[in-house]
């Protein structure tokens, strides 16, 4: 998976599925996000740039005005493209 496609699963994530009181709901989005969470982890090299990107988009989810904070701007996509920790 390159770091573009990982962004794109971040960004179609439903980040507030803990928030349903449908148990379905929530079921689909832990497995998701567990999904993430997987894909990080088995990145390799490129680790650190799937991690910045998660951490990103959950930063800009759970922050602005309802939350009582200053809204980061929406993350875009990577600029530079690696494989297996080599840029592209």
């Amino acid at each position: 998976m390159t770091p573009t496609e990982f962004f794109n699963r971040c960004k179609n994530h439903d980040w507030y599925y803990d928030f349903s009181d449908d148990y379905r709901v929530w079921q689909r989005g832990t497995a998701a996000r567990d999904e993430l969470r997987r894909l990080i982890a088995e990145a390799g090299a490129d680790r650190s740039v799937f991690q910045a990107i998660y951490d990103k988009w959950r930063d800009y989810m759970f922050n602005g005005p309802s939350w009582g904070t200053e809204k980061p701007p929406e993350p875009q996509p990577p600029q530079t493209y690696y494989m297996d920790g080599e840029k592209v």
